[in-house]
This record gives C-alpha cells, structure tokens and sequence, in this order.
C-alpha cells in the first residue's frame, strides 16, 4: 500500500505525493489516473455535446451563419495585384502564421472590418511561413503585423495584437 504524504495546504490530487518503493507501482498510479482523467473529459465532452453547448461533430460542416468572407489570402506573387493594385484606396494587410495565437485572437476584428467596410476597405493576410519573401521586404521580425496601404504605398503599420475597436479608429482616420 502507498505510503501518502501530506506536503502542501490542501488535499486534492496535485497535493498529494505518493511514495512507493517501486517504480512500477508509481506509472501504474500514474497510468491509471491519466486513463481516468481522460475518461471523464470525454464524458463531460459528450454531455456538453449534447445540450448543443461544445460544437463537436464528426462530420464537419460548414459554417452557415457568416457571408464569405471578404479577406483574400495573398502571396507573393499575387501581392503586387491584391495589395498594390488594388481598387480600393485603403488595404490592410495582416502577416500572421498559424502557430501564432495572438494573430488567431485578431482574425475575427479584421474579418469583421472587411464586411463592415466592404469596397472601401480591403483586408489581405500573407502568411509569412509560406511567403518569407514578404515578412523580410517589411521586416517582419515579430507579429501579428498589420500593415496600412493607401493608393498602392504603404503608409503605416501596428505590431501587435489590439482590440477591434483600435483597428477600426485607425481605420477610420485613415478614410
């Protein structure tokens, strides 16, 4: 039987400190509280599922509730058309990657730009591991880096993620 070892404030399973003589008795605790754990997200998952709270479906079906979106994916060689040549007189342009969680945290703000603001406003996003080319020609060295076109120049830009409503002043003054 473990020996159990009280070595903090309060009892729960992250408290507490199990010490066995055998190693194999300690994976086997550990195995069977991970196997554990996970069964019981999985039913809470499921319960959620249910009710219709979580969105989780084994056939993936596409989201009926939004327009098409109006931001146009861009590379580099699309980029002089989309951005330099485009009709519109202000172009926002987003380099951003998939791994990086606070350019995931503005997509939505400028997804929402690019609706509201629709033939005056166009919004690009360059995805700089795909396009390293673009990330060094505007020194990309962090982002999410939003860079502000007017008439084919680049004008301005922002570093860093901010609410939608910062996007949108900035946006505005620039109209």
């Amino acid at each position: 039987m473990a020996n159990i070892e009280r070595w903090s404030g309060g009892f729960s399973p992250f408290d507490i400190r199990y010490s066995h003589r055998s190693m194999e008795s300690r994976r086997d605790l550990k195995t069977n509280c991970r196997d554990s754990v996970g069964r019981v997200a999985i039913r809470v998952l499921a319960f959620f599922a249910l009710l219709g709270v979580v969105g989780c479906s084994i056939e993936s079906q596409p989201d009926t509730t939004r327009g098409p979106s109006e931001v146009v994916m861009v590379t580099e060689a699309s980029f002089a058309a989309e951005v330099e040549g485009a009709k519109e007189s202000l172009v926002l342009v987003d380099l951003w990657a998939e791994w990086c969680g606070p350019c995931k945290m503005i997509a939505p703000a400028l997804e929402k730009i690019a609706s509201e603001y629709a033939g005056r406003v166009k919004v690009c996003k360059v995805d700089i591991d795909s396009n390293a080319g673009l990330a060094r020609r505007f020194n990309a060295n962090a982002i999410p880096l939003v860079l502000l076109f007017e008439n084919g120049r680049k004008v301005d830009q922002k570093l860093g993620a901010f609410p939608e409503k910062t996007y949108r002043e900035w946006v505005e003054a620039n109209l």
